[in-house]
């Protein structure tokens, strides 16, 4: 009886091991999130958690572009055709300073860009409470690729009930041609479409009627946006921030620090206290770039298109042509601000941000 019972177990025992070791073997040939590879068939976007990191760790690019939601709306095809480059767009929604500075890190001991686009959202920066080059929540098994945690992913749940079945339906639907909604082809090409990772399309400005609604009612549409209680030691923090940035960039490479456009109502709608802690981490920013030759400051804050609500979709977010008049300036290489022109900017913000709660009042009053 004993030796039944040791038998049924080894053989249950070796049904479970060749199963795994049959699903192991599967998803690492599929490979299905480019974790091991570069498929050459563009990545599989089912969330940035899951592809960014992979995506910075296989594909072939020498040109980095990092941050939030500010730039993953970035045009890539237009990035190589004007620069002559290969970009990436490694982006997440939402991103806090420890997220941004470990996709740097990641990013840059890949060896593989020489030139860094960096987009930073000043209110994360002063609302964090530590900033670490920690990843976050990024899953370790989505990039190491070593020991046993990469188990999770080859015999993962989303590997085997999301990302696999996803996988086959669209290579079974690439092979037969089946006729679907454009809806859903236009999801799809932007699923697999490396250049479109983590795009967004809900780019119609709402008008400056909805914007001065919001302003009012003091409502935010994005995440961006909503970080009001800003922390004493946010100087502090950046300079740890901006020290991590500089110790990873090597002298032969060239890093752009972009201070995206919000809209006059962004600033409209801080405290007196709130812009003089902004305009503080501004001015520490440009001090930093202006002490290191290969970093460029972009200051898009003052731009009097900013006072232009009928182009924003929310306080911080910009539709399509601003969008473009951003990437246009970014590609002229004898644009840069310095420190002197930043404290002159935000002067300009001031007025901006003054005109918009004026403006925003005489709405009420109508």
């Amino acid at each position: 009886m004993r030796n039944k019972a040791v038998k049924y177990i080894s053989i249950l025992l070796a049904v479970f091991l060749g199963l795994s070791c049959t699903l192991c073997v599967s998803a690492y040939i599929l490979d299905p999130q480019n974790v091991y590879r570069w498929n050459g068939k563009g990545v599989r976007y089912y969330s940035p958690v899951y592809s960014t990191v992979a995506a910075a760790k296989n594909y072939d690019y020498d040109y980095a572009i990092i941050g939030s939601s500010m730039v993953q709306n970035i045009s890539a095809e237009r990035f190589e055709k004007e620069l002559e480059c290969k970009p990436l767009k490694i982006t997440v929604g939402a991103m806090t300073p420890s997220e941004l500075l470990w996709l740097y890190k990641f990013a840059n001991e890949q060896n593989k860009a020489s030139d860094y686009l960096i987009s930073l959202d000043l209110h994360r920066l002063a609302a964090a409470a530590s900033i670490e080059p920690d990843s976050g929540r990024f899953p370790e098994h989505m990039y190491s690729g070593k020991g046993l945690v990469q188990f999770k992913y080859l015999l993962g749940f989303e590997t085997w009930l999301r990302f696999i079945p996803l996988n086959i339906i669209l290579s079974v639907n690439s092979v037969l041609h089946l006729p679907l909604p454009e809806s859903f082809n236009s999801t799809i090409s932007e699923a697999t479409d490396i250049n479109k990772m983590c795009q967004w399309d809900n780019t119609d400005p709402i008008g400056k009627e909805e914007m001065y609604k919001s302003f009012l009612l003091n409502t935010v549409a994005f995440n961006e946006g909503s970080e009001t209680e800003f922390t004493a030691n946010y100087a502090k923090n950046t300079q740890n921030f901006l020290t991590a940035l500089s110790t990873e960039l090597d002298e032969n490479e060239t890093l752009t620090l972009l201070l995206p456009p919000y809209s006059a109502l962004y600033w409209a709608k801080e405290t007196e206290k709130e812009l003089e802690i902004l305009f503080d981490l501004r001015e520490q920013i440009a001090r930093f770039a202006d002490e290191h030759e290969n970093i460029r400051l972009l200051d898009f804050q003052a731009e009097e298109y900013t006072t232009d609500l009928d182009k924003y979709i929310d306080f911080n977010h910009f539709g399509e042509e601003i969008q473009a008049r951003m990437e246009t300036d970014i590609f002229n290489a004898t644009i840069g601000h310095t420190c002197k022109q930043v404290k002159q900017n935000s002067k300009t913000i001031l007025d901006y941000a003054f005109s918009a709660r004026e403006q925003a009042a005489q709405y009420k009053a109508e």
